[in-house]
């Protein structure tokens, strides 16, 4: 197994053509933000269309990137993009990966709304209740 890709499917992967697909909405929090590369990793709940649960995002400049806090719920809508691999890369990384993949996906933050917390109608009944 090669420890680093060779520069075509570098290049390839790199000049991916995207086709943009639905977008979806999901629910999760953020594991990772980084402001320099204007990107996150988010964790959902339920799967994303792909299967994933884990996703690396895109963070447009509409999203105060610095003001996302990692570990609280928010509710996302994620724009997906597509883009299918040559035979050629598809064989390479058969071969030397022993990985099966058609297709890349790319991942772009549309909305990210933090959640109020869900416990806290509960604890307010709750002393509602005490004050009876």
């Amino acid at each position: 197994m090669p420890e680093k890709l060779p520069k075509w499917v570098a290049e390839e992967i790199t000049n991916a053509k995207w086709e943009a697909l639905d977008s979806f909405k999901a629910s999760g929090y953020f594991l990772d933000v980084n402001s320099k590369d204007k990107t996150a990793d988010v964790q959902l709940y339920d799967p994303s269309p792909e299967g994933r649960y884990i996703l690396n995002v895109d963070v447009p400049s509409s999203i105060t990137i610095d003001a996302l806090k990692r570990g609280e719920v928010y509710s996302f809508e994620v724009k997906t993009f597509k883009s299918v691999l040559s035979d050629k890369v598809k064989k390479f990384l058969a071969e030397e990966y022993q990985v099966t993949m058609e297709d890349i996906f790319r991942y772009e933050m549309v909305t990210a709304e933090l959640l109020e917390d869900v416990a806290q109608p509960a604890a307010q009944q709750d002393s509602d209740a005490d004050e009876e």
